[in-house]
């Protein structure tokens, strides 16, 4: 469950302070699954004016300091129980070769398409998201590896 993926962490960060999106969904909670305790990891932040909600796939582990990082977290049992406050700006599901038999990476990128507005998720998800063909996907390379940012405002 631990993330370590220095490409991860910085993607994550540089994304939200690029866009700079009233809000986020960071399904999975990436900030959690990398062992940070506040919103500041690598010389990077996210602004406490960022609605940060979760997603939690990993119910098992917790910590009280997740609730000081996260505005809201949604446990991720069933996507279909999950009632969002809202569309989110950004939704983010990086890690996601960890949530292999906790969801299914394709259910969950479906749900998350019609409640962001935008998405950042990693190349595990390169088939998933090849099917996609009524949004604008870009391709983003950080030192070799493969993520993609999907923009679903263009449907």
């Amino acid at each position: 469950m631990i993330l370590n993926n220095q490409n991860d962490m910085y993607l994550y960060f540089q994304m939200i302070n690029e866009l700079q999106p009233d809000s986020v969904l960071d399904a999975g909670m990436f900030l959690k699954r990398a062992g940070s305790v506040s919103r500041q990891m690598m010389g990077c932040g996210i602004s406490e004016d960022v609605r940060l909600d979760g997603i939690d796939f990993f119910p098992e582990l917790q910590l009280p300091v997740w609730k000081t990082i996260y505005n809201k977290i949604y446990q991720g049992e069933r996507l279909s129980e999950i009632q969002v406050v809202s569309n989110y700006d950004l939704g983010i599901l990086l890690g996601s070769d960890s949530l292999k038999g906790r969801v299914s990476c394709e259910e969950l990128l479906l749900w998350m398409g019609s409640r962001v507005s935008r998405l950042l998720v990693d190349s595990y998800l390169s088939e998933n998201v090849k099917k996609l063909s009524d949004v604008n996907v870009q391709e983003i390379t950080v030192e070799g590896e493969v993520y993609y940012f999907i923009d679903y405002r263009s449907r």
